[in-house]
């Protein structure tokens, strides 16, 4: 974890997926710069982990349990999050699924479960957690969507459906919520997170180690991103730096889209 420098002294950052990955990396990222943390995650062993690990570095992190696709979980753990830790001024959206799945093959309980996390779920929470990002002002709203959204492949009609439509919602809950609060929307690219190697995982060995290298090989930076990228962009736009931007998606991918549209001869 970097060293405390208080840019977020005295705020309270409500992060979900927290357990790991991406949503893991923004929570310390928010901890080590002086941020209480609510570390928040469907599995709760996984929450008291993380939180554990940030306080054991110097960081203030509680970790609470939660359901992103279910409402009375969702408004649970955000009233504990508001009373135990005393406010809410930024959350970051970070829970999410990928289950790709052939058109052919994809069933409406897959379609409604991926919709359900990885749009809903940030519905829910924003919706909780509105009156108090209000009261505090200043406040700021990260959502986590994908190159997804636009930059799709077979397998992914659920997820790129819903990942296009967090981009659409931000901008909605940026009018809607203005001024007291700024919402943005960060669009990863390919991120070695758990859900990356899963998905290497189910190909043959030489086949996975192949496209991963095809993919690294497609970024102009050189690498696949890391969830510290996303992390520091999720910081970024939550802090007085950020003061004029809301109701925009930020792509943090390496250049690999930018790359990808250009072979297509698109740019």
């Amino acid at each position: 974890m970097a060293t405390m420098t208080g840019e977020f002294a005295g705020k309270v950052a409500l992060v979900t997926g927290a357990a790991s990955g991406i949503g893991r990396a923004v929570a310390e990222r928010f901890a080590a710069r002086g941020a209480a943390v609510a570390v928040v995650d469907l599995s709760a062993a996984g929450a008291e982990a993380a939180a554990a690990e940030m306080a054991r570095l110097g960081g203030t992190a509680r970790a609470y349990a939660a359901d992103v696709a279910n409402e009375a979980s969702v408004t649970a753990a955000v009233a504990a999050v508001a009373a135990e830790l005393g406010r809410i001024d930024h959350v970051v959206n970070s829970a999410g699924v990928s289950l790709p799945t052939p058109l052919d093959e994809l069933s409406e309980a897959t379609y409604a479960a991926t919709l359900d996390v990885d749009l809903g779920g940030i519905y829910r929470v924003c919706r909780a957690a509105a009156p108090y990002l209000r009261a505090a002002g200043e406040a700021a709203i990260v959502n986590i969507s994908s190159v997804m959204a636009w930059y799709s492949a077979p397998g992914y009609v659920a997820y790129s459906a819903a990942k296009a439509g967090v981009i659409g919602m931000t901008r909605a809950l940026a009018l809607e919520l203005g001024p007291a609060v700024r919402a943005n929307a960060i669009c990863p690219g390919f991120i070695d997170t758990a859900i990356w190697h899963r998905n290497l995982a189910a190909m043959e060995p030489a086949a996975a180690e192949a496209y991963a290298e095809r993919v690294r090989a497609r970024h102009p930076v050189g690498r696949r991103g890391l969830p510290e990228d996303i992390a520091a962009a999720a910081t970024f736009l939550c802090s007085r730096d950020a003061a004029f931007i809301t109701g925009t998606e930020l792509v943090v991918d390496g250049g690999v889209t930018m790359d990808a549209l250009a072979q297509e001869g698109r740019y």
